[in-house]
């Protein structure tokens, strides 16, 4: 099961579905943070549950939803966790195959860099996790992954929660080989694929993948098979 986790703030692209990947694939569980039940009513998706204070959804939008089904969980304003931290507890409490979060870009600078910093949090790292945040395409990468794209597509690696260690990469035209990439040093920054694919393998640590233009499908499952 895929649950797709729609963030409040800025509002997504109309597209993000389909850049993100979910449009040929089966109807994901929903979530929405807060304000994200307005973004998902209207990318045109059902609600399965809603959580955050509220303070930012507009009123009609979130008795739509109630309406509709949704399952409804209203916290304090004055709570300890951003609603898109919530939205994440209650997708990995439903122990899905993976997890896609769809943003908009654009707003609040530190709402941005902390809900960065929740997709590569521990407590998510037995789900894979891939984000759309505005029109880029990011992924989080804790092991072995396969990035599918466009040759010449720009994807950045960056080290996230410290240094990452034994990162290789193949199909990427700076080649890693068993290397560290440094946390908070810009080693990994703006790689590009030779090709339609690429892979990528870290041997302790995490990266986070991002691709400023969609579309880049990052896959957590597939094997890293470098050839000879």
């Amino acid at each position: 099961m895929i649950v797709l986790v729609v963030a409040g703030g800025e509002n997504p692209r109309a597209d993000a579905l389909q850049l993100a990947g979910l449009a040929s694939l089966p109807t994901p569980y929903v979530i929405a943070a807060d304000q994200g039940i307005s973004h998902a009513l209207a990318l045109g998706l059902r609600i399965d549950e809603a959580v955050g204070d509220f303070d930012s959804v507009d009123p009609a939008d979130l008795a739509l939803a109630k309406a509709r089904g949704a399952k409804v969980e209203q916290f304090s304003s004055e709570k300890n966790a951003s609603d898109l931290e919530l939205a994440l507890y209650a997708a990995v409490a439903k122990s899905p195959d993976r997890i896609v979060v769809i943003a908009g870009s654009g707003g609040r600078l530190d709402h941005e860099l902390v809900n960065f910093l929740l997709l590569a949090h521990p407590d998510f790292a037995k789900v894979p996790i891939t984000a759309l945040v505005g029109g880029a395409a990011v992924g989080v990468i804790r092991h072995r992954a396969v990035l599918v794209g466009q040759a010449g597509q720009f994807v950045s690696l960056i080290p996230m929660g410290g240094d990452a260690h034994g990162v290789s990469t193949e199909g990427l035209r700076y080649v890693l080989l068993d290397e560290p990439l440094r946390y908070g040093h810009t080693r990994g920054l703006s790689n590009e694929l030779t090709s339609d694919r690429a892979f990528v393998e870290v041997r302790q640590g995490c990266l986070l993948a991002v691709a400023p233009e969609a579309p880049l499908h990052i896959d957590t499952e597939l094997r890293f098979e470098p050839s000879s």
